[in-house]
């Protein structure tokens, strides 16, 4: 397909692409809101099941690294998408910082299992 013409569907249509290769992550647990917002800038507690919401992480240093975005697909359950190359690092971050912490989480990697595509557009929600 043309690039332009696939543009042009994103901004005035419906369009859709595979992020199977995103990395996906789930963390759960009765300290999960505590969690995210110690991990990522922002506040998830009013996010709504099946709502979703952009998120960043920033380094220590206060430098952007990565960014994604945060699902709540049931009561207390988190999907978090990442970029395709830090998917491992962050999985591994997640796990670190729950062994330093005293917060009552389980984090999966679920990449590897999951498939995703994203449909996108003005007129999606017609479509």
């Amino acid at each position: 397909m043309d690039p332009q013409q696939e543009a042009l569907y994103v901004r005035k249509g419906v369009a859709m692409i595979d992020v199977s290769t995103l990395g996906k992550i789930e963390l759960s647990g009765p300290d999960v809101i505590e969690f995210m917002h110690f991990m990522l800038p922002g506040k998830f507690a009013k996010l709504d099941v099946g709502r979703t919401r952009y998120a960043i992480m920033i380094g220590e240093d206060g430098i952007l690294f990565e960014d994604g975005t945060i699902s709540q697909i049931e009561k207390g359950k988190y999907y978090i998408s990442t970029t395709t190359g830090n998917q491992d690092a962050i999985y591994t971050l997640f796990q670190w910082w729950l062994t330093t912490g005293d917060y009552d989480v389980q984090v999966k990697n679920l990449s590897a299992g999951i498939s995703g595509v994203n449909i996108t557009g003005p007129k999606v929600r017609n479509s």
